[in-house]
């Protein structure tokens, strides 16, 4: 009498070899995240060190003495600037979605570009920190809106930036890296912005005092640049 052939469990047998590969997707997905996390992180404390670096430097030489102090600041609002970064508030466009512009300011190439930015909501400082770091990879010596309108206090001249500007994500570089510029726009461009280019008159912008009177003097068009971004969306 032939033998019964014994019945196989295939869920038993085949299951260790869907199961496993499955767990292994979720944790490569769950790595990836984290690390995407870390670098984000790792960024913007890279760059708060580096603001701190130059701030704490600049001041240890400072305090010997009130009239150094006041030198420096006057010799550092005095140095030409090469690229200005200029990060704004978000705000939201004419249909309800919200926008940070980021001008970007180059006194080398004389253009002015003004780049509207997604973000996610009125607290969404991702761009500033990106542009945080961009700048002070670019050139170590880049100093943030912040310190420099506290030198212009010292220097008994104060200077304010314009209210929605974020004075510690705004950059002055007086030696950037070369391509400084074309990298941000290729980050910008790749996070869905839209850009404005116009020709830049050198004279208004060629130090601090002078740039923060010419972005007094020329707040960003919200407006135009709501439509642009809107009519991009309409687009899609």
């Amino acid at each position: 009498m032939a033998t019964k052939p014994e019945k196989r469990n295939w869920l038993l047998e085949y299951a260790p070899h869907i199961i496993i590969p499955c767990i292994g997707a979720v944790l490569a997905v769950g790595a990836w995240i984290l690390i995407e996390l870390y670098r984000m992180n790792a960024s913007e404390a890279k760059m708060d060190a580096k603001l701190n670096e130059n701030s704490v430097r600049i001041d240890r030489i400072a305090a010997v003495l009130p009239d150094v102090r006041i030198k420096i600041a006057k010799e550092e609002l005095s140095k030409p600037i090469s690229v200005a970064v200029v990060v704004r508030d978000p705000a939201k466009t004419t249909k309800g979605k919200w926008i940070t512009a980021v001008q970007v300011i180059d006194n080398v190439a004389k253009t002015q570009s003004t780049y509207a930015l997604p973000v996610n909501g009125p607290d969404d400082k991702e761009i500033g920190w990106l542009t945080g770091g961009a700048a002070t990879d670019s050139d170590s010596e880049a100093v943030s809106f912040k310190l420099m309108s506290a030198w212009s206090s010292d220097s008994g001249v104060p200077s304010w930036s314009p209210s929605d500007v974020l004075v510690q994500s705004s950059f002055v570089l007086r030696k950037p890296s070369t391509g400084f510029s074309l990298r941000l726009a290729k980050m910008y461009l790749d996070r869905g912005a839209t850009v404005q280019v116009n020709a830049l008159n050198t004279d208004k912008t060629s130090t601090y005092m002078k740039l923060i009177e010419d972005l007094s003097k020329n707040p960003v068009d919200y407006s135009a640049l709501s439509i642009k971004v809107d009519a991009k969306d309409a687009n899609k």
